[in-house]
């Protein structure tokens, strides 16, 4: 799902994207873990300062990706996952079946999106405006106030 975000520019970022790598891998916890741990090693180079993963945050026995990101996340951002849910809220009541994570691994945020191109785009409303300021604060420690 996630290519297919790219591919047909469902989310347009109002700043510089660069998109170093994309995959696909199985509804399972190991192989779900082992790429996010790949791109958020320290030594992952280019360091990667963003991790969106699509699909797998419902409620059926083979959405697993919130239990897999989970135990891996050093901080997690419950506030940035609720505004991410608050978000889909706006636009329908069934976005309360989406178990969004948000957290860091080292120097990487990661942020479980909803598996649909409708609900990716609504979270995006709410990720993107905040993106250049969490991503400043981790890469650099500064604050503008």
């Amino acid at each position: 799902m996630i290519q297919k975000i790219f591919e047909e520019d469902v989310v347009e970022f109002p700043f510089q994207l660069k998109v170093h790598e994309i995959s696909v891998v199985p509804d399972e916890i190991i192989p779900i873990q082992s790429k996010i741990k790949e791109w958020s090693h320290p030594l992952f180079s280019p360091p990667i300062a963003l991790i969106l993963t699509t699909g797998g945050t419902g409620f059926s026995p083979r959405d697993i990706t919130p239990e897999a990101i989970t135990p891996l996340l050093h901080r997690q951002a419950q506030s940035l996952s609720l505004a991410l849910l608050n978000e889909g809220l706006r636009h329908t009541p069934l976005a309360v079946l989406s178990r969004p994570v948000c957290g860091t691994i080292h120097s990487s945020l990661i942020c479980t999106l909803p598996g649909s191109t409708k609900a990716v785009k609504e979270n995006a409303q709410a990720l993107i405006p905040l993106l250049p300021r969490i991503i400043k604060l981790m890469q650099t420690g500064d604050c503008d106030h």
